[in-house]
């Protein structure tokens, strides 16, 4: 994650934020994470990129694997990332909020690095977490 002290390359002005993760594309003061392309970063061209205006708050979150057991599953693992605040799932009836919970679109996924997993996420938001198997597992969910 990036904050844009003068706005340059989110557009949206100083202090806002550039992500990769596409978790923070159903905030309200995120927009993107669908490809996008004409902002420029080292000259690049970014896609899939999320900009949050300066009113969100990012913070880099860490989940540590270093003495995790078993090591080799958690390597086949992967942290999702569900937004549950209450003003989306607060409306829900039972169902919805199944659905919305179950709907892996609506989940950001990160992939386990030897350090563990890693992803930025604004404050001030509630989020549920899961850890999904990606490998030949069944026992870990």
């Amino acid at each position: 994650m990036i904050k844009d002290e003068d706005g340059s390359v989110t557009g949206l002005g100083a202090g806002s934020w550039l992500a990769g993760s596409n978790i923070l594309r159903l905030l309200p003061e995120c927009i993107g994470g669908e490809a996008r392309y004409g902002g420029s970063l080292a000259g690049r061209d970014y896609a899939y990129g999320v900009r949050c205006h300066p009113s969100a708050e990012l913070r880099g979150v860490n989940i540590s694997a270093k003495t995790a057991e078993p090591y080799d599953m958690l390597a086949l693992a992967q942290w999702q990332v569900l937004p549950y605040d209450d003003s989306i799932i607060g409306s829900m009836t039972a169902e919805e909020l199944t659905e919305y919970s179950s709907d892996l679109n609506n989940r950001g996924s990160h992939f386990f690095l030897p350090e563990g997993w890693a992803s930025p996420l604004a404050t001030g938001h509630k989020y549920r977490f899961f850890f999904a198997s990606i490998g030949p597992s069944s026992n870990f969910n």
